[in-house]
């Protein structure tokens, strides 16, 4: 969408340095009419510049659509700018988050895979038998094998 836009105000800006120069009228010497906004290359052919004839309303128009686009498109261009920072500076929080979760759980299930000792936040010792440390294994792995690469 914005490429588009961008491309018919790049076509508007174009036209209108079109329109600004001067526009020529010729005949040539077999008598076919020409226009052109350079004078004819040939020094016998006498050209007659119609720019003047031509009515303001047309080109004082694109001037105007022309100014107004290019107010608008530049601050919602910036706006786009600040939208995509914003967008890549969440996405890398989130993948900097997420790469935090699963080195914690690679760790968490390293412990798991060897003889582990169970405390509270007392420091109490807790009893788990090896099938709930076995199960508990199998969620850390889970999580990993789904969120992980």
């Amino acid at each position: 969408m914005i490429r588009s836009i961008l491309a018919l105000l790049i076509a508007m800006g174009l036209a209108s340095d079109t329109l600004a120069d001067k526009i020529y009228k010729w005949v040539d010497k077999d008598g076919r009419v020409h226009y052109s906004d350079k004078p004819p290359a040939k020094e016998g052919d006498k050209a007659k510049e119609v720019t003047k004839d031509l009515p303001d309303l047309n080109r004082s128009e694109i001037y105007r659509t022309n100014h107004k686009l290019n107010k608008v498109f530049p601050q919602i261009s910036e706006v786009e700018k600040q939208l995509q920072r914003k967008e890549k500076e969440s996405s890398d929080e989130a993948k900097a988050r997420k790469e935090r979760i699963c080195e914690q759980a690679r760790r968490d299930l390293k412990i798991l895979q060897g003889r582990v000792d169970f405390v509270d936040e007392n420091g109490n010792s807790i009893k788990v038998s090896e099938k709930e440390r076995a199960q508990r294994a199998k969620q850390f792995k889970a999580l990993i094998d789904a969120n992980c690469k």
